[in-house]
């Protein structure tokens, strides 16, 4: 049996039990072990806040489409509006199967 704190809700991305906490510099995250995906919280209250945005997280719907990540050369432009670097590889080379903002699956495109 999977154990989790209470007052975590499993993940909205992947439905992993398995969601943990950290400090980061100012503030403090909550993650899905099973996924990685994250939320980020900062002082002051950095603990409650980031508890509260992982909670308020909806979980992306089936017929959503998914976030299109364009690009080639490490820097992926998002459908969902953000920006995202990777040093070494692709979204799928490092298992990223989520958008780290939108929740949404993660669907590449190469410039053109």
């Amino acid at each position: 049996m999977i154990k989790r704190a209470p007052f975590l809700k499993p993940c909205p991305f992947c439905g992993g039990g398995i969601i943990k906490d950290g400090p980061i510099r100012d503030g403090r995250t909550v993650y899905c072990v099973s996924c990685t995906g994250s939320v980020y919280a900062f002082s002051p209250d950095a603990y409650a806040k980031a508890i509260d945005k992982w909670n308020a997280r909806p979980h992306p719907q089936p017929e959503d489409p998914p976030c299109l990540w364009k690009g080639d050369d490490g820097t992926y432009e998002t459908s969902c509006g953000q920006a995202f670097t990777i040093i070494d590889g692709t979204p799928a080379d490092n298992d990223m199967r989520f958008c780290t903002y939108c929740g949404k699956p993660i669907e590449e495109k190469k410039d053109d």
